[in-house]
């Protein structure tokens, strides 16, 4: 069976990672794995297996994407690419809660010498299948890997069985590589899932119903879950000035959303402003445009009068010959003086929009002035207020968080103090 992987930084495929096999550091598949145990943690390990440190899922990913490139297949009537071994992937977690996030231990090895250091271990295990020589046709060295799966299996299989008994006899985890392994998982303080698979066809029904006994039977094992806890108190520090830095967040975090909505509040009124502007400006534009309206008529109307004189002169002319002389004056006098008037009408027209469009600057100008002034007024209005709120604020935060601070450093002086006077005495 090929060696475990057991979790670890991938050097290529992806990049830095070498494949498992002769050179790799990892023992050769076609020899028998050698498993030792460590005296001290009592934990069973293979001999050669290549450990490998990770950093993120995606490196474990390729890790266990690596051996099962790695597993052996074969081909026989009940499946092309049956699994010819066992593959187990282990990922071990150590979490040091005392040491500093450089490694240390604050420069005088107190913290590393008292701190809590946390071990984990995972476990993937993916079992080969339970086989019938008489159903697959497996010759040769495919048969004898079949045995040795269904030996393995049945290892398995009475270790389950003596632990469902709960009688506290003896369970024979050293019948197989495999249960040895598995010891921590099967009996130990681990959390232990197991998942079966079967057949739906009734020429498997032999297989099936052994397969559901066998999780039947694992469902009776019960695991006693063991957890050591400590107290680090330089940790227990650091989380409060965690969330000391929190606060501190908290406020500028709240200030920035303040100036946000001040932000907001002159941007409505700048609109409200600039509406009211538009809305004097299109009254004036009409007032303007209706006027003028007005002295175009008027002027249109002194046109058709003065052709009227003129044609009624024309007529007085060819009408009486013998004053010709005299109406020509009259008429001419006459038409003169429309003149004159339609002139002078008409520079009072213009003297009228000069004064309309003199007005109209004046309001825009005294608008815009009044604008200013009224964002002048609307700003410094609500930043006073706002400094005002912010302060009751800071002042009510930073009276509690004084509060919390104290209360919380006389607790860790008097613990230090009752562990340092023991110390003493003994």
């Amino acid at each position: 069976s090929p060696p475990p992987a057991t979790g670890g930084r991938p050097s290529s495929p992806p990049p830095g990672l070498s494949p498992l096999g002769p050179g790799s550091g990892a023992p050769d598949a076609s020899e028998p794995l050698t498993l030792t145990e460590d005296a001290v943690g009592g934990e069973i390990r293979i001999a050669g297996a290549r450990e490998v440190e990770v950093a993120s899922t995606a490196e474990v990913m390729a890790l266990l994407d690596e051996g099962e490139r790695a597993r052996a297949v074969a081909n026989h009537k009940l499946n092309a690419t049956s699994s010819r071994s066992h593959a187990i992937l282990i990922v071990r977690v150590s979490n040091a809660a005392a040491l500093d996030a450089d490694g240390g231990g604050g420069g005088d090895g107190h913290a590393a010498a008292s701190g809590k250091v946390t071990k984990g271990k995972l476990m993937l295990v993916d079992l080969a299948g339970s086989e019938r020589v008489a159903k697959t046709g497996a010759e040769g060295s495919t048969q004898k890997e079949a045995h040795a799966i269904n030996k393995s299996l049945t290892s398995l299989g009475r270790c389950i069985q003596m632990l469902a008994q709960g009688a506290g006899g003896h369970v024979p985890y050293r019948d197989s590589k495999l249960t040895r392994l598995l010891s921590d998982s099967l009996g130990g303080s681990a959390l232990t899932s197991l998942i079966t698979t079967v057949g739906p066809l009734r020429e498997h029904y032999g297989e099936t119903a052994a397969t559901l006994k066998f999780g039947q039977q694992a469902l009776k094992v019960e695991n006693t879950l063991r957890v050591k806890e400590g107290v680090d108190y330089k940790l227990l520090c650091r989380q409060l000035q965690a969330r000391v830095d929190d606060g501190v967040r908290e406020v500028e975090r709240t200030r920035k959303d303040t100036g946000e909505a001040v932000a907001a509040a002159e941007s409505v009124a700048n609109q409200a402003m600039d509406r009211m502007r538009e809305m004097a400006i299109a009254e004036v534009e009409l007032t303007v445009a209706k006027t003028g309206a007005e002295r175009e008529a008027e002027r249109a109307r002194a046109e058709a009068e003065a052709a009227k004189a003129e044609a009624e002169a024309a007529e007085s002319k060819a009408a009486a010959e013998a004053d010709a002389s005299n109406a020509s004056a009259a008429a001419k006098a006459m038409v003169d003086s429309e003149r004159v008037k339609w002139k002078k009408e008409r520079q009072e027209m213009l003297a009228a929009n000069t004064a309309l469009a003199d007005q109209l600057e004046g309001v825009l100008e005294l608008m815009k002035q009044l604008n200013e002034q009224f964002k002048r007024e609307y700003s410094y209005r609500a930043k006073l207020e706002e400094k005002e709120r912010n302060l009751k604020q800071l002042e009510l935060k930073l009276h509690q968080q004084q509060q919390r601070q104290g209360q919380a450093s006389g607790g860790q002086w008097a613990t230090i103090g009752d562990s340092v006077g023991g110390a003493s005495g003994s």
